[in-house]
């Protein structure tokens, strides 16, 4: 792919327009001077780079564009960019090569990363590899433009905090108390009696304990009774040696519960002291379950692929036979009635088998959610389609709320379905009694909220965790995969699904998806 020259923002030095001649330090003074940060944008979707463009330049920015990595790498070499807004995916070499390039010339660089779909591993380690955060396309613009300027903030102040040095007993000018109370990193002061002397604003976000509360804190005491001991003694014994100590362990958040943290602690100011820094790894965490799970998923699909392919084969067969036999079985008799049995569970299994190709199928292909969608009617026509077509229609009194026109950025095949696979749910739930659906949508911080209410037999607490696992139902018909489906589909979308239930009472489903917040270009005429 051929990249187009960047345009150079006006606001640039003309010698930082020209090739790479000077060095490295010339190249900083030249940043130096600028009168606004500056952000490289490595993206090769034309349209979200325009948009993200538009955005940043009206929040006071700059802006360079390469349409791949290698470009990228060049742009960021001879220009010293401010930020980098970088796919996670880059045309022509991988995103976490360009990432450990700009780390090496900058530790403290900062790197937005955009994330797709089963990029999850690559995430990870991007965060290991220290980016300053990550976005999920689509990506808002104004949400990118404001998290940049975030990571550019935090970056300041960690070069700060690397300059300036820590004093006993935290006696230093009140400049550096300031920077070190606000800094982004969760930072403690602990005596050799292994109590806390100061702890800074991250700090106490993250333990769950107020500044001036946290004072005096036993650091044993975040963690578990019986590994307090040992675990100190470590920590300190390694915050002894040249690199310091470092490990996880889990941490506990005040009265919130406990989450993995990585611990770093290095020797104190004072004789037998240590400076600890702490970082949540919630995030880090969650993203390899993620990433497991849908090892998992991959690898569930290919055996099950496998499974209804070699089903498939001798079930036809069967099916065949057994309708020759049928037809050639006098009518009346036990015979006859024997094979129509035989047959509609044949038939049964060709539907279940059909299923089963159809989700692995739509697990493995590739689902454009690129067109902006009207929520309200979507969830008209799924509506429409369940209440026509699903027995229990007549028992059911539906009602429906709908707020202002809401778009949304996405697939309406997909979207139809999802909600259609929702609503059968909530009818099949009232089947037998009747009972009431209310479906509400609003918008709410950037999120069109459905929320499908039902009044139906409910879900036992005990299956809410597994009612998006492929082939866990509840039900006498069909294989348990709608709702995996429907978990999938809202995934294709950077949604949330969650359920809520009470048995004999009924269940809430609330879907939360990305608002469209494009801006429409004006056309001259």
């Amino acid at each position: 792919m051929v990249c187009p020259a960047p345009a150079v923002p006006a606001s640039l030095p003309t010698s930082a327009a020209a090739p790479a001649t000077s060095d490295r330090n010339e190249a900083l003074e030249e940043a130096l001077k600028r009168p606004r940060p500056l952000v490289l944008i490595i993206e090769d979707a034309s349209e979200s780079v325009e948009a993200f463009e538009r955005a940043l330049r009206e929040d006071g920015f700059d802006c360079l564009k390469a349409f791949d990595g290698v470009t990228g790498k060049e742009y960021y070499d001879r220009y010293l960019p401010d930020a980098v807004v970088m796919d996670i995916k880059p045309a022509r070499i991988p995103g976490l090569t360009v990432l450990r390039h700009i780390k090496s010339k900058d530790p403290f660089a900062v790197v937005v990363i955009l994330e797709t779909r089963g990029t999850e591993r690559h995430v990870l380690e991007a965060f290991r590899q220290g980016i300053s955060d990550s976005l999920k396309k689509p990506v808002d613009p104004a949400l990118l433009s404001k998290t940049v300027s975030s990571a550019i903030n935090r970056a300041k102040t960690s070069r700060t905090i690397e300059t300036i040095s820590i004093l006993p007993n935290w006696k230093g000018g009140d400049v550096a108390k300031n920077i070190l109370f606000d800094a982004p990193v969760a930072l403690l002061h602990v005596s050799p009696e292994a109590k806390v002397l100061f702890a800074n604003r991250r700090a106490s976000a993250v333990l769950g304990v107020r500044p001036a509360t946290l004072s005096g804190y036993d650091i044993g005491d975040f963690v578990a009774p019986h590994i307090s001991e040992n675990w100190l003694n470590a920590v300190f014994a390694g915050s002894l040696t040249p690199l310091g100590y470092e490990g996880e362990v889990n941490l506990k958040r005040g009265d919130n519960g406990w989450f993995t943290a990585r611990v770093n602690a290095v020797d104190g100011p004072g004789k037998g002291e240590m400076i600890i820094a702490v970082r949540d790894l919630t995030r880090e965490k969650f993203l390899e379950r993620e990433l497991l799970s849908s090892k998992r998923l991959a690898g569930l699909g290919r055996v099950v692929e496998g499974v209804a392919h070699e089903v498939r084969n001798p079930l036809i067969s069967i099916g065949g036979f057994a309708r020759k036999v049928e037809k050639a079985v006098p009518g009346g008799t036990a015979e006859k009635e024997f094979m129509s049995i035989v047959l509609s569970e044949v038939e049964r299994l060709e539907r279940m088998v059909e299923d089963i190709e159809g989700f692995v199928e739509f697990t493995n292909a590739a689902h454009p959610c690129n067109a902006s969608v009207d929520m309200g009617q979507v969830l008209g026509a799924s509506l429409e389609k369940v209440a026509k077509s699903h027995t229990a229609s007549q028992k059911i009194k539906t009602e429906f709320k709908l707020g202002p026109e809401i778009m949304v950025f996405g697939s309406k095949e997909l979207l139809e379905e999802l909600f259609t696979l929702i609503i059968e749910n909530a009818y099949d739930a009232m089947a037998d009694e009747g009972g009431e659906l209310d479906l509400k949508l609003d918008e709410t911080g950037g999120w069109a909220r459905v929320v499908v209410s039902d009044t139906g037999i409910g879900i036992p607490e005990s299956d809410l965790d597994s009612i998006f696992d492929p082939f866990f139902t509840s039900k006498t018909r069909g294989v348990g995969l709608g709702l995996a489906k429907a978990h999938l589909i809202v995934e294709d979308h950077f949604g949330q699904i969650k359920y809520k239930s009470k048995v004999d009472e009924g269940t809430v489903c609330t879907i939360l998806i990305p608002v469209d917040r494009r801006k429409v270009v004006r056309k001259s005429h």
